[in-house]
Protein backbone atom coordinates (compact mmCIF):
# COMPACT_ATOMS: atom_id res chain seq x y z
CA UNK A 1 0.00 0.00 0.00
CA UNK A 2 1.23 3.34 -0.99
CA UNK A 3 2.41 6.27 1.88
CA UNK A 4 0.19 9.09 1.51
CA UNK A 5 1.93 12.18 -0.13
CA UNK A 6 0.95 14.52 2.86
CA UNK A 7 2.12 11.38 5.21
CA UNK A 8 5.25 11.28 3.28
CA UNK A 9 5.81 15.00 3.52
CA UNK A 10 5.00 15.37 7.21
CA UNK A 11 7.41 12.54 8.00
CA UNK A 12 10.40 14.70 5.89
CA UNK A 13 9.76 18.17 7.15
CA UNK A 14 10.05 16.13 10.84
CA UNK A 15 13.47 15.07 10.13
CA UNK A 16 14.69 18.76 8.31
CA UNK A 17 13.68 20.44 12.17
CA UNK A 18 15.69 17.24 13.42
CA UNK A 19 18.10 18.24 11.35
CA UNK A 20 18.65 21.26 13.40
CA UNK A 21 18.59 19.61 16.82
CA UNK A 22 18.93 16.11 18.00
CA UNK A 23 20.10 14.23 14.91
CA UNK A 24 22.86 17.07 15.19
CA UNK A 25 23.32 16.05 18.46
CA UNK A 26 23.33 12.16 17.89
CA UNK A 27 25.32 12.05 14.89
CA UNK A 28 27.62 12.65 12.97
CA UNK A 29 27.49 16.47 11.74
CA UNK A 30 28.53 15.58 8.30
CA UNK A 31 26.23 13.00 7.98
CA UNK A 32 23.11 14.91 9.31
CA UNK A 33 24.32 17.56 7.02
CA UNK A 34 24.04 14.96 3.83
CA UNK A 35 20.87 14.00 4.86
CA UNK A 36 19.28 17.95 5.57
CA UNK A 37 20.44 18.53 2.32
CA UNK A 38 18.93 15.35 0.60
CA UNK A 39 15.80 16.06 2.60
CA UNK A 40 15.35 19.75 1.79
CA UNK A 41 15.45 18.96 -2.12
CA UNK A 42 13.62 15.88 -1.81
CA UNK A 43 10.00 18.25 -0.27
CA UNK A 44 9.38 20.25 -3.38
CA UNK A 45 10.53 17.60 -5.65
CA UNK A 46 7.50 15.19 -3.94
CA UNK A 47 5.06 18.11 -3.60
CA UNK A 48 5.43 18.50 -7.11
CA UNK A 49 5.04 14.75 -8.17
CA UNK A 50 1.21 15.03 -5.82
CA UNK A 51 -1.66 14.16 -8.26
CA UNK A 52 -2.91 17.47 -5.83
CA UNK A 53 -0.67 19.82 -6.49
CA UNK A 54 -2.89 21.61 -9.12
CA UNK A 55 -5.87 23.23 -6.17
CA UNK A 56 -8.62 24.82 -7.41
CA UNK A 57 -10.69 24.59 -3.87
CA UNK A 58 -11.44 27.74 -1.88
CA UNK A 59 -14.01 26.22 0.39
CA UNK A 60 -13.13 25.22 3.69
CA UNK A 61 -14.91 22.05 5.16
CA UNK A 62 -16.60 23.53 8.46
CA UNK A 63 -15.14 20.69 11.08
CA UNK A 64 -11.88 21.21 9.91
CA UNK A 65 -11.97 24.67 10.11
CA UNK A 66 -13.08 24.50 13.79
CA UNK A 67 -10.67 22.22 14.29
CA UNK A 68 -8.04 24.23 12.93
CA UNK A 69 -9.36 27.37 14.92
CA UNK A 70 -9.04 25.50 18.17
CA UNK A 71 -5.77 24.52 16.85
CA UNK A 72 -4.24 27.91 16.37
CA UNK A 73 -6.01 29.37 19.80
CA UNK A 74 -3.91 26.58 21.79
CA UNK A 75 -0.55 27.35 19.55
CA UNK A 76 -0.99 31.04 20.82
CA UNK A 77 -1.21 30.15 24.24
CA UNK A 78 1.69 27.83 24.00
CA UNK A 79 3.43 31.07 22.43
CA UNK A 80 2.43 33.57 24.54
CA UNK A 81 3.22 31.31 27.85
CA UNK A 82 6.45 30.54 27.09
CA UNK A 83 7.26 33.43 25.34
CA UNK A 84 6.70 35.84 28.61
CA UNK A 85 8.59 33.78 30.46
CA UNK A 86 11.84 33.31 27.73
CA UNK A 87 11.83 36.86 27.82
CA UNK A 88 11.73 37.59 31.50
CA UNK A 89 15.08 35.16 31.68
CA UNK A 90 16.59 36.49 29.13
CA UNK A 91 18.17 39.96 28.86
CA UNK A 92 18.95 41.86 25.21
CA UNK A 93 22.81 42.60 25.27
CA UNK A 94 24.85 43.45 22.09
CA UNK A 95 27.92 41.81 23.82
CA UNK A 96 25.78 38.08 23.47
CA UNK A 97 23.81 39.10 19.95
CA UNK A 98 24.00 42.43 18.50
CA UNK A 99 21.20 42.40 16.19
CA UNK A 100 18.48 43.25 18.60
CA UNK A 101 20.47 46.45 19.92
CA UNK A 102 21.20 48.22 16.42
CA UNK A 103 17.56 47.29 15.47
CA UNK A 104 16.02 49.12 18.62
CA UNK A 105 18.52 52.24 17.84
CA UNK A 106 17.35 52.32 14.69
CA UNK A 107 13.67 51.89 15.08
CA UNK A 108 14.28 54.51 18.18
CA UNK A 109 16.04 56.93 15.49
CA UNK A 110 13.19 56.54 13.38
CA UNK A 111 10.17 57.58 15.33
CA UNK A 112 12.34 60.37 16.98
CA UNK A 113 12.86 61.50 13.24
CA UNK A 114 16.53 60.99 13.25
CA UNK A 115 19.29 59.45 10.72
CA UNK A 116 18.71 55.90 11.16
CA UNK A 117 21.85 54.82 9.81
CA UNK A 118 24.40 56.63 11.38
CA UNK A 119 26.74 54.75 12.92
CA UNK A 120 26.10 53.59 16.67
CA UNK A 121 28.68 54.21 19.15
CA UNK A 122 27.12 52.69 22.06
CA UNK A 123 28.06 48.87 20.24
CA UNK A 124 31.15 47.71 20.34
CA UNK A 125 32.47 51.45 20.32
CA UNK A 126 31.09 52.29 16.48
CA UNK A 127 28.58 49.59 14.61
CA UNK A 128 27.14 50.60 11.65
CA UNK A 129 23.80 49.85 11.06
CA UNK A 130 22.93 47.62 7.45
CA UNK A 131 19.59 46.61 8.26
CA UNK A 132 17.30 46.97 5.16
CA UNK A 133 14.19 48.80 6.27
CA UNK A 134 11.87 46.14 6.39
CA UNK A 135 13.52 44.19 8.27
CA UNK A 136 14.00 46.96 11.18
CA UNK A 137 10.56 48.84 10.82
CA UNK A 138 8.28 46.48 12.62
CA UNK A 139 9.80 47.09 15.67
CA UNK A 140 8.54 50.35 16.14
CA UNK A 141 5.59 48.92 17.50
CA UNK A 142 7.44 47.70 20.60
CA UNK A 143 7.47 51.47 21.08
CA UNK A 144 4.29 52.40 20.22
CA UNK A 145 2.86 49.47 22.37
CA UNK A 146 5.21 49.47 24.86
CA UNK A 147 6.18 45.81 24.47
CA UNK A 148 9.21 43.81 24.65
CA UNK A 149 10.83 43.98 21.08
CA UNK A 150 11.54 40.16 20.77
CA UNK A 151 7.20 40.20 20.25
CA UNK A 152 7.64 41.53 17.28
CA UNK A 153 9.25 38.40 15.39
CA UNK A 154 7.60 35.84 17.47
CA UNK A 155 4.17 36.96 16.64
CA UNK A 156 4.92 37.53 13.30
CA UNK A 157 5.87 33.86 13.42
CA UNK A 158 2.82 32.81 14.92
CA UNK A 159 0.79 34.70 12.51
CA UNK A 160 2.68 33.12 9.56
CA UNK A 161 1.41 29.34 11.19
CA UNK A 162 -1.60 30.93 11.12
CA UNK A 163 -2.22 30.95 7.47
CA UNK A 164 -1.11 27.27 6.84
CA UNK A 165 -4.17 26.32 8.19
CA UNK A 166 -6.00 29.41 6.87
CA UNK A 167 -4.87 28.02 3.68
CA UNK A 168 -7.16 24.63 4.20
CA UNK A 169 -9.73 23.78 1.77
CA UNK A 170 -12.09 21.17 1.83
CA UNK A 171 -10.11 18.90 -0.01
CA UNK A 172 -8.99 18.24 3.59
CA UNK A 173 -9.20 15.81 6.69
CA UNK A 174 -8.82 15.21 9.56
CA UNK A 175 -6.09 13.09 8.91
CA UNK A 176 -4.49 15.68 7.15
CA UNK A 177 -4.83 18.31 9.72
CA UNK A 178 -2.41 15.74 11.90
CA UNK A 179 0.14 15.67 9.39
CA UNK A 180 0.12 19.52 8.74
CA UNK A 181 -0.18 19.58 13.17
CA UNK A 182 2.44 17.33 14.04
CA UNK A 183 6.21 19.34 12.55
CA UNK A 184 4.40 22.66 13.31
CA UNK A 185 4.05 22.07 17.32
CA UNK A 186 7.49 20.18 17.18
CA UNK A 187 9.28 23.00 15.47
CA UNK A 188 7.26 25.55 18.13
CA UNK A 189 8.37 23.27 20.82
CA UNK A 190 11.87 23.17 19.99
CA UNK A 191 12.13 26.51 19.49
CA UNK A 192 10.16 27.65 23.10
CA UNK A 193 12.66 24.55 24.63
CA UNK A 194 15.23 23.18 22.99
CA UNK A 195 16.97 26.55 21.58
CA UNK A 196 14.92 29.82 21.85
CA UNK A 197 17.65 32.12 20.46
CA UNK A 198 15.61 32.32 17.31
CA UNK A 199 13.32 34.53 19.54
CA UNK A 200 15.11 35.64 22.32
CA UNK A 201 18.29 36.87 20.37
CA UNK A 202 17.38 37.23 16.88
CA UNK A 203 14.67 39.28 14.59
CA UNK A 204 14.78 36.67 11.85
CA UNK A 205 10.87 35.81 12.75
CA UNK A 206 10.59 38.88 10.57
CA UNK A 207 11.84 37.26 7.58
CA UNK A 208 10.17 33.72 8.39
CA UNK A 209 6.53 35.89 8.59
CA UNK A 210 7.56 37.71 4.92
CA UNK A 211 7.98 34.26 3.64
CA UNK A 212 4.77 32.60 4.64
CA UNK A 213 2.81 35.56 3.54
CA UNK A 214 4.15 35.03 0.37
CA UNK A 215 3.25 31.53 0.31
CA UNK A 216 0.43 32.41 1.39
CA UNK A 217 -0.72 35.23 -1.18
CA UNK A 218 0.67 32.55 -3.70
CA UNK A 219 -1.91 29.78 -3.19
CA UNK A 220 -4.82 32.07 -2.70
CA UNK A 221 -3.43 33.90 -5.73
CA UNK A 222 -3.76 37.23 -4.70
CA UNK A 223 -1.43 38.79 -6.93
CA UNK A 224 -1.27 42.34 -5.42
CA UNK A 225 -0.06 40.28 -2.05
CA UNK A 226 2.48 38.57 -4.00
CA UNK A 227 4.09 41.75 -5.16
CA UNK A 228 3.73 42.92 -1.30
CA UNK A 229 5.28 40.33 -0.04
CA UNK A 230 7.85 39.75 -2.39
CA UNK A 231 8.96 43.49 -1.30
CA UNK A 232 8.64 42.82 1.94
CA UNK A 233 10.75 39.52 1.85
CA UNK A 234 13.41 42.23 -0.28
CA UNK A 235 13.62 44.35 1.92
CA UNK A 236 14.57 42.73 5.07
CA UNK A 237 16.98 39.72 3.15
CA UNK A 238 17.94 40.34 -0.42
CA UNK A 239 18.28 36.58 -1.14
CA UNK A 240 15.26 36.11 -2.71
CA UNK A 241 16.02 38.63 -5.45
CA UNK A 242 16.83 35.98 -8.56
CA UNK A 243 13.79 34.14 -7.56
CA UNK A 244 11.16 37.10 -7.24
CA UNK A 245 12.87 38.49 -10.94
CA UNK A 246 12.63 35.03 -12.56
CA UNK A 247 8.98 34.50 -11.45
CA UNK A 248 8.01 37.77 -12.57
CA UNK A 249 9.48 37.36 -16.13
CA UNK A 250 7.97 33.65 -16.12
CA UNK A 251 4.29 35.51 -15.71
CA UNK A 252 4.63 37.63 -18.86
CA UNK A 253 6.27 34.73 -20.83
CA UNK A 254 3.44 32.62 -20.15
CA UNK A 255 1.34 35.60 -21.63
CA UNK A 256 0.18 36.32 -17.45
CA UNK A 257 0.16 40.37 -17.87
CA UNK A 258 -2.74 40.91 -15.31
CA UNK A 259 -0.98 38.96 -12.53
CA UNK A 260 2.09 40.55 -13.81
CA UNK A 261 0.40 44.04 -13.11
CA UNK A 262 -1.00 43.38 -10.23
CA UNK A 263 2.40 42.13 -8.73
CA UNK A 264 4.56 45.09 -10.34
CA UNK A 265 1.43 47.67 -8.48
CA UNK A 266 1.59 45.73 -5.37
CA UNK A 267 5.65 46.27 -5.33
CA UNK A 268 6.00 49.68 -6.06
CA UNK A 269 3.29 50.42 -3.28
CA UNK A 270 5.10 48.89 -1.06
CA UNK A 271 9.06 49.61 -1.76
CA UNK A 272 8.49 53.21 -2.77
CA UNK A 273 7.07 54.32 0.28
CA UNK A 274 9.55 51.86 2.21
CA UNK A 275 12.33 53.02 1.06
CA UNK A 276 11.56 56.54 1.09
CA UNK A 277 10.00 56.90 4.32
CA UNK A 278 13.08 55.64 6.37
CA UNK A 279 15.53 57.24 3.64
CA UNK A 280 17.46 53.87 3.08
CA UNK A 281 18.08 54.52 -0.36
CA UNK A 282 20.85 56.81 0.63
CA UNK A 283 22.65 53.75 2.70
CA UNK A 284 22.21 51.22 -0.87
CA UNK A 285 26.04 51.12 -1.56
CA UNK A 286 26.79 49.97 2.47
CA UNK A 287 23.93 47.69 2.40
CA UNK A 288 24.60 45.38 -0.59
CA UNK A 289 28.46 45.50 -0.58
CA UNK A 290 28.00 43.77 2.95
CA UNK A 291 28.46 40.32 1.44
CA UNK A 292 32.00 41.01 0.01
CA UNK A 293 33.18 42.63 3.16
CA UNK A 294 31.53 39.87 5.37
CA UNK A 295 33.90 37.14 3.47
CA UNK A 296 36.81 39.92 3.94
CA UNK A 297 36.01 39.76 7.37
CA UNK A 298 35.89 36.06 7.88
CA UNK A 299 39.24 35.29 6.06
CA UNK A 300 41.23 37.93 7.98
CA UNK A 301 39.49 36.27 11.07
CA UNK A 302 39.72 32.59 10.88
CA UNK A 303 40.28 31.46 14.84
CA UNK A 304 36.48 33.25 15.10
CA UNK A 305 34.43 31.74 12.31
CA UNK A 306 35.83 29.19 11.89
CA UNK A 307 34.65 27.08 15.09
CA UNK A 308 31.04 28.24 13.68
CA UNK A 309 31.17 27.12 10.75
CA UNK A 310 32.43 23.51 12.29
CA UNK A 311 28.73 23.12 13.53
CA UNK A 312 27.20 24.39 11.33
CA UNK A 313 24.50 22.52 8.89
CA UNK A 314 25.87 24.08 5.46
CA UNK A 315 28.78 22.92 3.34
CA UNK A 316 31.27 25.47 4.28
CA UNK A 317 33.11 23.22 6.80
CA UNK A 318 33.74 20.53 3.98
CA UNK A 319 36.40 23.09 2.53
CA UNK A 320 38.93 24.48 3.26
CA UNK A 321 39.43 28.28 4.14
CA UNK A 322 40.97 29.27 0.75
CA UNK A 323 38.17 27.48 -0.70
CA UNK A 324 35.76 29.29 1.00
CA UNK A 325 35.78 32.37 -1.84
CA UNK A 326 34.94 29.16 -4.47
CA UNK A 327 31.86 28.44 -2.40
CA UNK A 328 30.99 32.47 -2.33
CA UNK A 329 31.05 32.53 -5.84
CA UNK A 330 29.09 29.42 -6.60
CA UNK A 331 26.19 30.51 -3.92
CA UNK A 332 25.79 33.69 -6.16
CA UNK A 333 25.85 31.90 -9.51
CA UNK A 334 23.72 29.31 -8.35
CA UNK A 335 21.37 31.78 -6.65
CA UNK A 336 20.44 32.70 -10.58
CA UNK A 337 20.73 29.81 -12.24
CA UNK A 338 18.54 27.65 -10.30
CA UNK A 339 15.29 29.75 -10.62
CA UNK A 340 15.97 30.12 -14.56
CA UNK A 341 16.48 26.53 -14.62
CA UNK A 342 13.66 25.90 -12.65
CA UNK A 343 10.65 28.41 -14.26
CA UNK A 344 12.47 27.33 -17.77
CA UNK A 345 10.98 24.32 -16.70
CA UNK A 346 7.76 24.55 -15.90
CA UNK A 347 6.87 24.42 -19.32
CA UNK A 348 6.90 20.33 -19.04
CA UNK A 349 4.78 20.51 -16.02
CA UNK A 350 2.54 23.40 -16.79
CA UNK A 351 -0.74 21.20 -18.06
CA UNK A 352 -0.70 19.38 -14.34
CA UNK A 353 0.41 22.24 -11.80
CA UNK A 354 -0.29 25.61 -10.97
CA UNK A 355 1.97 27.97 -11.93
CA UNK A 356 1.88 29.45 -8.06
CA UNK A 357 2.41 25.99 -6.35
CA UNK A 358 5.33 25.60 -8.41
CA UNK A 359 7.16 28.42 -8.08
CA UNK A 360 6.40 27.78 -3.67
CA UNK A 361 8.26 24.31 -5.00
CA UNK A 362 11.16 26.26 -6.46
CA UNK A 363 11.04 29.12 -3.90
CA UNK A 364 12.33 25.93 -1.59
CA UNK A 365 14.42 24.53 -3.27
CA UNK A 366 15.91 27.88 -3.99
CA UNK A 367 16.37 28.74 -0.48
CA UNK A 368 17.68 25.00 0.67
CA UNK A 369 20.51 25.75 -1.74
CA UNK A 370 21.24 29.16 -0.63
CA UNK A 371 21.26 28.38 2.74
CA UNK A 372 23.31 25.02 2.15
CA UNK A 373 26.01 27.04 0.52
CA UNK A 374 25.92 30.42 2.30
CA UNK A 375 29.32 30.27 4.57
CA UNK A 376 27.28 30.74 7.83
CA UNK A 377 23.84 30.14 7.36
CA UNK A 378 22.27 30.91 10.56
Amino acid sequence: MPVPTNLLLSGLVIIEILCHTYLKDTFSLKTVSMIYLFVGFLIPVIALTNKNSNPQSTNVNSKIKIEAILICTFLLMMVLHYGKIIFTHTAIDYKMADMLPVIDVMSNRFLQGKNVYDIIPEIWGGMQPIYLPAMWLPFTLHYIGDIDMRWISTIAMTIGTFLIYVNLDKNYGKRDLVFISIPVFLIWILILSYDNSLISFTQEGIVVGYYMLLCFALIKRHWVLVGLSITLCLLSRYALAPWALVFLLSLISLKNYEEAKKIVIGIMFTAIPLILLTGSYKHFPIIFGMSDQYLTSLLQNTDKYMPVINKNLGLAKYLSIDQLPSLHKALMWSSVAIPIIGFYSYRWFRHKISFEFYAICMLKISLVCFYNLLIIPY
